[in-house]
């Protein structure tokens, strides 16, 4: 095997140390965030940052026990992306919101942000696969009892962690979401999760907990997340690079607004933001307006 300006060569394949391109044929090359309101999109462009938010996720189909009691649902700070293409995209905003930015994905492939995991809900006692589902079975095992879950030893906080961080990228292929029958698997979403120790630590070591509607709360309401949400965004928090995602200018494809009033009106935001004069024809060039957007798709 030999080097030579950077390219690793052996008898099987050559290999170049420097970033490899991998172009997206089947799917988007745009991850997308959406949103409900033109007030988190505006101030988003104004932050330059995706604040997380909790959001309650239902477990139920996975059939875990925490400290000897079902759980049912998790809630937990985090940002979802959909890697849907332009010409698909309008049932997502019509469950979503009309309001989004849309970034290069290959330049989100640098950041901590994963694909998530779709789990077929199958009774697994009626297949190949006696028992539980194998993720379920090493959950309990660890959580079911509460002297595993406060264990001091080393090896076993790894374990802690990787069971945490794998249950935040799982969901099920399909299910109910607002009263809504949902195959989520069309939604292709990937996640920015802050790193899991049964809630996770800033730059200043303090600890954000996970919410379990068998442990904090008996049911996890919109009040309760809002509330918990409302607290990633004071003091420094608020810039921890841990905790949220800061936007770059150039990682931005589109910005999408449902009507040309509101693209006149994110024009005039953007031209009196603390930016670059240049950063600005960006931003307005990216602009993209959804009813205009959908007569032709």
């Amino acid at each position: 095997m030999r080097e030579e300006n950077n390219v690793i060569s052996s008898k099987y394949k050559i290999l170049d140390k420097r970033k490899e391109e991998y172009p997206y044929k089947q799917s988007a090359n745009t991850l997308f965030r959406f949103m409900s309101e033109f007030e988190y999109l505006k101030e988003s462009l104004q932050e330059m940052v995706f604040f997380s938010r909790y959001v309650k996720e239902d477990v139920s189909f996975l059939g875990l026990e925490y400290d000897g009691k079902d759980l049912k649902e998790i809630a937990f700070p985090m940002l979802c992306f959909c890697d849907v293409s332009l010409s698909r995209i309008s049932h997502h905003c019509k469950f979503y919101g009309y309001y989004g930015i849309g970034f290069a994905k290959s330049t989100f492939e640098e950041r901590p942000i994963n694909c998530i995991r779709y789990q077929n809900v199958r009774d697994y006692s009626k297949t190949v696969h006696i028992g539980k589902n194998p993720f379920t079975e090493a959950f309990n095992q660890f959580f079911g009892k509460s002297n595993n879950s406060s264990s001091e030893d080393s090896e076993l906080y790894k374990l802690r962690d990787f069971l945490w961080e794998e249950l935040t990228l799982i969901k099920p292929i399909k299910g109910i979401m607002n009263n809504n029958k949902k195959n989520f698997h069309d939604e292709k979403e990937w996640r920015f999760v802050p790193k899991t120790s049964g809630g996770f630590h800033l730059q200043n070591g303090e600890k954000i907990p996970y919410l379990m509607n068998n442990v904090e709360h008996s049911e996890l309401l919109e009040s309760t997340l809002n509330e918990y949400s409302n607290e990633l965004k004071k003091d420094d928090r608020r810039n921890d690079p841990n905790l949220h995602l800061k936007i770059e200018i150039n990682e931005i494809k589109y910005i999408i607004v449902k009507s040309k009033k509101e693209m006149l009106e994110l024009i005039s935001f953007i031209r009196n933001l603390k930016l670059s004069d240049d950063d600005k024809y960006l931003l307005i060039a990216s602009i993209v307006v959804y009813n205009q957007l959908i007569e032709d798709i």
